[in-house]
């Protein structure tokens, strides 16, 4: 398995993460970001939890980092104030899943972890993250790992999978015939096994032209505020009026 890029983490305005509110409220993502974005030691927790499972990723699938190299930075990541065993333990059953997934292809696929995906083809500007992505064949498998345990994250029509799996689609266009889409959602803290959810790119395609408009509009800063489950994360949410 080879891997062919990397991306520091960034945020978009309408952020993958974000897209099951903005979908629904679409003028919370333009009242957002005139608010400063909230610190937590979960948050922090889960960006150490990210970088753990990058390095042990890159050791399996690159092979350049050595074994002392590997041991001393993971000594770096063990001493961190965020670090527990059970966070570890989180990082290792995602790598584990994003081992597990070359099974599913006929040769060797390709593999990009931690890496940007445009998708302002669909959203204005939109772009994000990804954890592990694996194509090969005419399949793309997209892996997103979870080290909450606030709120169970179903991949079922899971709006940032989608989007994130759309642009996996954009960088990989002409390079490999991908018909289907797999998508998995790893949340140990929550679910005992990884969600997994596929569909074809014809229906990934058709999803992404309905909600296109809406994206426009949720740029735009226009419609109307809908209040309900998706405000429990609005930065607005103690403001907004609605």
């Amino acid at each position: 398995m080879t891997v062919i890029d990397h991306a520091e983490r960034e945020h978009a305005l309408l952020s993958a993460s974000s897209a099951h509110r903005w979908l629904i409220c679409t003028p919370s993502a333009r009242l957002e970001e005139t608010l400063p974005e909230r610190k937590s030691s979960y948050a922090d927790a889960g960006r150490l939890g990210h970088e753990m499972a990058e390095h042990k990723l890159r050791k399996h699938f690159v092979e350049p980092i050595g074994p002392q190299k590997f041991a001393a930075q993971m000594r770096k990541f063990r001493q961190h104030e965020h670090y527990t065993p059970e966070l570890e333990k989180i990082v290792d059953t995602f790598v584990d899943y994003c081992k597990s997934v070359e099974m599913l292809f006929s040769s060797r696929p390709y593999a990009l972890i931690e890496t940007r995906v445009d998708y302002s083809h669909v959203a204005p500007e939109g772009f994000g993250t990804a954890d592990f992505i694996a194509v090969g064949d005419d399949l793309l498998v997209i892996a997103d790992m979870k080290t909450g345990q606030g709120k169970p994250v179903s991949v079922q029509g899971n709006e940032q999978m989608r989007l994130y799996a759309l642009g996996a689609l954009k960088l990989v266009a002409g390079v490999f015939p991908v018909q289907r889409v797999r998508m998995a959602i790893i949340q140990p803290k929550v679910y005992d096994e990884p969600q997994e959810d596929e569909i074809t790119v014809e229906e990934l395609e058709q999803w992404a032209a309905e909600i296109a408009p809406i994206a426009q509009r949720a740029y735009a800063g226009e419609g109307e505020f809908v209040p309900g489950e998706h405000c429990t994360f609005c930065r607005a949410r103690e403001t907004c009026r609605a």
